[in-house]
């Protein structure tokens, strides 16, 4: 339905980390990411979804990363690095 191609394998030891880069095609990116990895996946969101009320408990959580628009947010960057 989506067209969802792996090319490749995510690292599958636990002691390594990766980062995923998605260029947001649909709204569907974070569900058909985490179809293609049995590893589970830790997503940055923008920091406005994570303190929305409709949506903002949810996001909170299944542990998401609030990241600030506009750059030079190095504290959700360690975060994510840790």
């Amino acid at each position: 339905l989506w067209g969802l191609r792996v090319d490749g394998q995510f690292p599958h030891d636990r002691s390594l980390g990766f980062l995923l880069l998605a260029n947001h095609r649909s709204s569907a990116d974070r569900m058909l990411l985490q179809a293609s990895t049995s590893r589970p996946l830790t997503w940055m969101i923008a920091r406005e979804y994570a303190e929305a009320p409709a949506i903002g408990w949810l996001l909170n959580i299944i542990g998401i990363i609030p990241v600030s628009r506009g750059g030079g947010d190095r504290g959700s960057v360690k975060t994510a690095i840790q």
